[in-house]
């Protein structure tokens, strides 16, 4: 899923924070961005049913996706949206390619992979 731009985001970045992040950002009055795609997300299961528990993970979850993911499929070597403000007009994100992180203007353009606790 791409994104054009992030929206007003949380400022968590520890494991387990995503979902706080993401439920903070959607409480704001703006209707678009990256945390608001990952929550709107849902997904099929196998038995016929739907998933829409997801959120934008925190800059801590997105690099446990790269440490363990890597791999399996389903993911681009590009740069993936954070829930993890760093500053009011930027985010955090997880480049899948280089392996590193870094910050970029809310208005930049990446991709959102919306996660699930487990």
């Amino acid at each position: 899923m791409r994104i054009a731009r992030i929206g007003p985001v949380g400022r968590e970045r520890a494991v387990g924070r995503g979902q706080t992040n993401t439920t903070a950002i959607v409480a704001l009055p703006s209707t678009s961005g990256a945390a608001f795609s990952a929550d709107a997300y849902v997904s099929p299961t196998f038995n016929g049913g739907t998933k829409s528990d997801w959120f934008l993970g925190s800059l801590g979850e997105m690099k446990l996706m790269y440490d363990n993911l890597q791999g399996l499929g389903g993911l681009t070597d590009v740069k993936y949206w954070s829930s993890t403000e760093v500053l009011s007009v930027g985010a955090w994100f997880q480049d899948f390619g280089r392996g590193d992180q870094d910050t970029d203007s809310k208005s930049a353009t990446y991709y959102v992979r919306p996660v699930r606790a487990f």
